[in-house]
């Protein structure tokens, strides 16, 4: 078998193409794919802590702190004191930055319709599912995953 056509490259050349799709619907929001995903995460309000984050981003918590820092200097986000866990600190969205998730969403909305438009039904169905074994066969728990 070629090296292209094993399944991890296949993956890895199907999240590219579709993080480049991202960064193109994105850009006139001046928010690049990562940051798309991280504020519709926090947005969603499941995973609200910068290690949550990190391991759903599948990135070192530097790169993730890095990234949190840059939604923060655009104004995206805030910091806030855990009440339960001084230790801990749990990231909200900005006043600016509900008022971009709209937008945001509808953005991710059309680069998946753009991706599974093109299948059938059933057939899309499937393979979100097969993407979804592929996830859980890696050692991925549900509790990790969007």
């Amino acid at each position: 078998m070629a090296p292209d056509a094993y399944l991890p490259f296949l993956i890895a050349r199907a999240r590219n193409c579709t993080l480049r799709m991202l960064e193109e619907e994105l850009g006139a929001l001046n928010v690049t794919a990562q940051q798309g995903m991280i504020l519709l995460q926090l947005a969603d309000g499941r995973n609200n802590t910068p290690g949550a984050l990190s391991r759903l981003a599948g990135v070192d918590s530097g790169a993730m702190t890095r990234l949190l820092d840059r939604l923060e200097a655009k104004r995206l986000l805030l910091r806030q004191a855990d009440p339960h866990d001084r230790r801990a600190v749990r990231l909200v969205l900005s006043e600016e930055a509900r008022a971009l998730m709209p937008a945001v969403a509808e953005a991710v909305r059309g680069v998946h319709a753009r991706l599974w438009d093109s299948f059938p039904a059933s057939d899309a169905q499937r393979f979100h599912r097969s993407l979804l074994d592929v996830i859980g066969h890696a050692g991925v728990t549900q509790r990790e995953t969007p």
